[in-house]
C-alpha cells in the first residue's frame, strides 16, 4: 500500500493505491494547513491504513517539514520525494541540467507519453503556473513553455493597478470583448492561455509531429480545454488532432508508474 502525494505551488493532492487500486483520495489546499497536527485532518479518511512507503512530488517546501514530522509520528516513515532524471519510461529530457524542472511537470509529462503510448503529444497542466511541454512520438521531449497560470496573472493585475479590481475570474467561456471589467479581463487572460496552447501545438506539429494528442491537467484544464475545443472547432483544425482529454491526476499517475517500474 503506497501513499502518493503532489505537493504543488497551491493544493496539497493524496491518494492511498493498493495495488493499482485507488483506496481513497484528497485534496488541500496549502494556505490551510498551518502545522504538523493539521494533518490528522487531512488523512482522517485513511487513519485505520499504514502505508508501505510515501512518495512524494513537491515543488513547494511550505508544508513540507510538517509533512515529514507527521509521517514519522505517525506511521515511522520517511518519505521519499522524487527527482527529475535525464531518462525515464521512454521519455528524454531535453534539459542539460534536470534539477532546473520541476518533478511535477517531469512526471505529467512521463505519465502522459506512458498512457498514450508512442504518439506525440502535448501536456498542458493548469495550474498556479501554466506549463505546456512537447513531446514527440519516440519521446523526444523538445521542451516546453512557463507562463503565469490566469489567476495569478488576475491577482498581478488586482495588486499593480488602480483601476482593475476584480474578485474572481469568470469561467462563462466568454471570449468576446468584455462589456465589464471582469469580463474584459477574464476573457483576455484565458486567450493568452489559448494562445500560448496553440503556439505549442504549432510548433509540435512544425517539428514533424503526426497527429498529437493534446492532454491537459491541473486545477483550470478543463475549463481551458473546453475553450481550446471551441475555439479549434471554429478554426476547422481539430484534424490536425488526434483527440484532446483532461487528466486531472497526471503527476500522481506518473508517481504510480514510478513505483511500478521499481
Amino acid at each position: 500500500m503506497n501513499l502518493e502525494i503532489d505537493m504543488g505551488n497551491t493544493r496539497f493532492k493524496w491518494r492511498l493505491k493498493e495495488n493499482k487500486e485507488i483506496i481513497n483520495h484528497g485534496s488541500v489546499a496549502n494556505k490551510d494547513i498551518g502545522n504538523a497536527a493539521d494533518f490528522d485532518d487531512v488523512f482522517a479518511s485513511i487513519e485505520q491504513y499504514h502505508p508501505a512507503r510515501i512518495r512524494v512530488a513537491s515543488v513547494s517546501s511550505k508544508n513540507k517539514d510538517y509533512f515529514d514530522c507527521w509521517c514519522q509520528q505517525r506511521w515511522l516513515l520517511v518519505p521519499d520525494y522524487l527527482k527529475v532524471s535525464e531518462l525515464e519510461l521512454g521519455v528524454t529530457n531535453a534539459y542539460n541540467d534536470v534539477e532546473q524542472m520541476g518533478v511535477d511537470r517531469w512526471l505529467a509529462i512521463v505519465a502522459a507519453y506512458s498512457w498514450i503510448g508512442a504518439q506525440a503529444c502535448l501536456v498542458v497542466d493548469c495550474g498556479s503556473a501554466c506549463t505546456i511541454d512537447l513531446v514527440m512520438a519516440d519521446g523526444t521531449h523538445l521542451g516546453g513553455y512557463i507562463a503565469p497560470g490566469a489567476e495569478l496573472m488576475k491577482n498581478s493585475l488586482f495588486r499593480d493597478t488602480d483601476r482593475v479590481k476584480l474578485s474572481e475570474l469568470s469561467y462563462d467561456g466568454n471570449l468576446h470583448p468584455g462589456t465589464t471589467t471582469q469580463a474584459a479581463v477574464s476573457a483576455a487572460l484565458w486567450l493568452m492561455q489559448l494562445g500560448l496552447v496553440n503556439a505549442a501545438l504549432q510548433q509540435l506539429l512544425d517539428e514533424g509531429a503526426v497527429r498529437p494528442r493534446v492532454l491537459f491537467t491541473g486545477g483550470a484544464g478543463e475549463h481551458l480545454l473546453g475553450l481550446f475545443c471551441v475555439g479549434f472547432a471554429e478554426a476547422s483544425k481539430l484534424k490536425l488532432i488526434s483527440t484532446v482529454e483532461f487528466k486531472p491526476d497526471l503527476v500522481l499517475d506518473g508517481i504510480s508508474l514510478l513505483l511500478e517500474s521499481g
